[in-house]
């Protein structure tokens, strides 16, 4: 009798906790249900906040009829922090400020894939209207990007700086500062396409031929790139030491001094309206640019 109730104590005590642990996994169960019920709803909200904020972007920046065309900008920057280029995580960091900081477009996804064993890494980031890519070369100090966007209302060179604030990153031992080339150039076609006008359009003129396109200058800046109902004025300060600084110079083989070492000269500035060389300091008339500058802020402003 003794051994048929102490087995009947057994039983019930397994029994028991069998019940327990039912409990207890149902429990659980219920609680992983309702986290990911939860989690379900928070996606569904961030999903919605994305779309949204997809949908105004779009209505705000993007034309409903676009030409079949896009901006194209090419940057190569040399002494760059080795640390830096090898690291994916710097990398998309650093995509995901020009991108945020620049409020031009809303990055979707991106990917990095690492070429072993030298390190270098190739980075492709999806925008909305476009992507970033980019290649590094680690043990060279070097990295050679590139943007396009479909999105004519985006002007590229205005990004300029903070791409060189974002990627531009000194090497540790400082001695050669970052050393940035560029250029830009128009992609598609536009010519036959919504009644497009190639003379209203500074890059299909001289400017994006002769001047943005290359990128072997020693110095192409942006001095003054402004549009009036009428017009678009654009001066840039430019350098090149192979061929001289002249622009027209540049253009036609011959300098004004032939004597004058093109190591010590100034930047040449040249003067475009609606994309179209009207004068440069070597090349041509001397541009006053303080006062062409104090007449262009009178002008936009009345």
């Amino acid at each position: 009798m003794k051994g048929i109730e102490s087995k009947r104590v057994y039983l019930t005590n397994i029994s028991i906790c069998f019940f327990l642990i039912g409990l207890l996994s149902a429990s659980y169960i219920s609680l992983l249900a309702g986290r990911t019920f939860a989690l379900y709803h928070h996606c569904q909200r961030v999903q919605a906040a994305d779309g949204e904020k997809i949908s105004s972007f779009i209505a705000e920046k993007v034309k409903p009829h676009r030409l079949p065309s896009g901006h194209h900008i090419f940057i190569d920057i040399a002494h760059v922090n080795s640390d830096f280029l090898s690291s994916e995580h710097e990398l998309v960091k650093a995509i995901t400020k020009v991108v945020h900081e620049s409020q031009q477009s809303i990055m979707l996804s991106y990917h990095c894939h690492a070429l072993y064993p030298v390190g270098e890494k190739t980075c492709i980031a999806i925008l909305l209207d476009g992507q970033i890519t980019l290649h590094t070369f680690p043990s060279k100090g070097v990295i050679i990007m590139d943007m396009f966007t479909q999105n004519q209302n985006i002007d590229l060179i205005t990004m300029l700086p903070l791409f060189e604030q974002s990627f531009a990153i000194p090497t540790s031992e400082m001695k050669d500062r970052p050393k940035l080339h560029w250029g830009h150039k128009l992609r598609g076609f536009r010519t036959g396409y919504l009644n497009y006008k190639q003379d209203k359009e500074p890059y299909d003129q001289e400017l994006g031929v002769d001047i943005l396109r290359r990128r072997d200058f020693d110095s192409k800046k942006s001095i003054v790139s402004t549009k009036t109902k009428y017009q678009s004025v654009d001066i840039y300060e430019l350098l090149h030491q192979r061929q001289g600084t002249g622009y027209l110079g540049m253009r036609t083989g011959k300098y004004q001094d032939e004597s004058l070492d093109s190591h010590v000269l100034e930047p040449d500035r040249a003067l475009f309206i609606d994309g179209v060389l009207q004068s440069s300091l070597y090349g041509g008339k001397c541009i006053c640019v303080n006062v062409f500058m104090t007449y262009l802020f009178t002008m936009t402003q009345t």
